[in-house]
């Protein structure tokens, strides 16, 4: 591979985002007016799957091209996109502020973590930036969303930091993580833009703790209050990624640039009576946002109906940059979807797993949480599930023996559990999820959230609703 004949690679992943929720795909409210531009020269993958519902594993999957039992969330003797394209001569950088996403930092030549001590930095030796930063936070209302302002400002600022000091020396990949996450917080003028009069009466009666609002009940009101910020939250990030483009135009780069824009999974607003991304792996959660801007291909867009998976990034990245050197795709799951939509491959059918909750790893926390909000039935989602998903069906196999089949065409909605009507298409789609199961050695992740995590980690994963 002659790198330097090799195109640039951007990939932007953003953490919580719901496919529903992306204009560009149905939405009525304009939360994504840049992504919508940039789709219209791109391939926008319809029915886009996430491997799991939560950062780890996803990232783990996105960076080597397997699935979560097989990486057991981490990049350990796997080969992964930095690996690769570094052998081709290219310089690789990673920014995020998610304590999950940052144990993947040692793939990469250099890494962004961004913490309070970014801030502080950025104060002690950027007069310039802490300038634009100050105008930006003066316009705020409240300080609730100044944390979500400093997270898509230092990224952005990084990002571009990076770019001006390494694109000249040649090819480079870059992962971008912006954040939509729980609690949602958007800054001036995106809280306004999607609040009206009488939500903005609601905000100061707003309840952050996720697990009191399953617990008890979210009344309509506070549930379209959620929406709206949540939609805000979408429309800041996605001026944020306009920003970095526009920055790349500037310096000759964008025609130069892949650009892959996903998210690692959605987040529930009030569907089987949930919030946030925890214990199931139903549509809103896996149903993913998945584009891809090639400088030479599809000028003027394409769709993409069949099934893709989030893992198939790496896969597709070989394909395109015409990567083959021997093994370079060994212990790889993903697949490419340039072969996809050539039609010389498919996916029949996609498969999402989730092992966190089952009852080695989530004792203590179901214990938690029956201690502190007490009258919901925590344990039904103490188990295992992996879900097999088809264009017409979802089956979710449960360690438990809990499963459930949904019909999406009828049902899109996954409220009647078919798995004891159907019992023939259950019984078949068993089989074949069972099937996947042994088709490799899986293996039990490690558990990532534990006692030894500093104060600060600590009070973040307790920010953002898992502890």
């Amino acid at each position: 591979m002659n790198s330097f004949d090799k195109q640039n690679v951007i990939l932007i992943i953003i953490d919580s985002l719901r496919r529903d929720h992306v204009s560009c795909y149905g939405y009525p409210k304009a939360t994504t007016p840049f992504i919508d531009e940039m789709s219209n020269s791109s391939v926008m993958l319809e029915s886009a799957i996430s491997p799991s519902a939560w950062t780890l594993p996803v990232f783990a999957s996105i960076l080597t091209g397997t699935y979560p039992s097989r990486n057991r969330h981490s990049m350990d003797r796997l080969q992964t996109i930095m690996e690769i394209l570094r052998r081709g001569g290219y310089r690789t950088f990673g920014a995020t502020d998610n304590f999950f996403a940052k144990t993947f930092q040692n793939g990469f030549d250099d890494f962004a973590f961004l913490s309070r001590r970014s801030m502080a930095d950025m104060c002690l030796h950027d007069a310039g930036g802490v300038a634009q930063f100050v105008q930006m936070a003066t316009k705020q209302r409240s300080t609730a969303s100044l944390r979500s302002l400093a997270s898509g400002f230092l990224t952005n600022k990084v990002c571009k930091d990076w770019v001006d000091r390494n694109h000249k020396a040649g090819p480079f990949f870059m992962m971008a993580h912006y954040s939509v996450h729980w609690p949602y917080a958007p800054p001036e003028p995106f809280l306004s833009r999607f609040l009206g009069v009488s939500l903005r009466h609601e905000m100061k009666n707003i309840r952050r703790d996720v697990y009191e609002l399953i617990s008890q009940g979210e009344s309509e009101a506070e549930l379209q209050l959620l929406k709206s910020l949540y939609d805000g939250q979408i429309a800041w990030i996605d001026s944020c990624i306009e920003d970095l483009v526009d920055h790349l135009t500037s310096q000759g780069l964008y025609e130069k640039t892949v650009i892959i824009i996903t998210a690692d999974h959605g987040d529930l607003l009030g569907e089987h009576g949930l919030l946030h991304h925890e214990f199931v792996l139903y549509e809103p959660l896996i149903r993913v946002p998945f584009i891809m801007r090639f400088p030479d291909l599809f000028e003027n867009g394409k769709k993409y109906s069949g099934l893709v998976q989030t893992l198939d990034v790496l896969q597709t990245l070989i394909d395109y940059l015409g990567i083959g050197w021997p093994g370079v795709s060994k212990e790889m799951q993903g697949r490419s979807i340039l072969k996809m939509i050539a039609g010389s491959e498919e996916r029949e059918y996609t498969i999402s797993e989730r092992a966190d909750w089952s009852s080695k790893s989530s004792r203590e926390k179901i214990s938690h949480l029956e201690k502190e909000y007490p009258g919901f039935n925590w344990r039904r989602y103490v188990q295992e599930i992996v879900a097999l998903r088809t264009r017409d069906c979802k089956y979710i196999w449960s360690s438990e023996g809990r499963h459930e089949l949904y019909d999406l065409r009828h049902d899109p909605q996954e409220t009647r559990n078919q798995i004891t009507i159907d019992k023939s298409k259950g019984s078949e789609l068993r089989i074949r999820t069972e099937a996947w199961m042994r088709s490799f050695s899986r293996e039990e992740p490690d558990d990532a959230v534990n006692g030894d995590l500093e104060g600060s980690v600590k009070e973040r994963l307790r920010a953002l609703g898992y502890l």
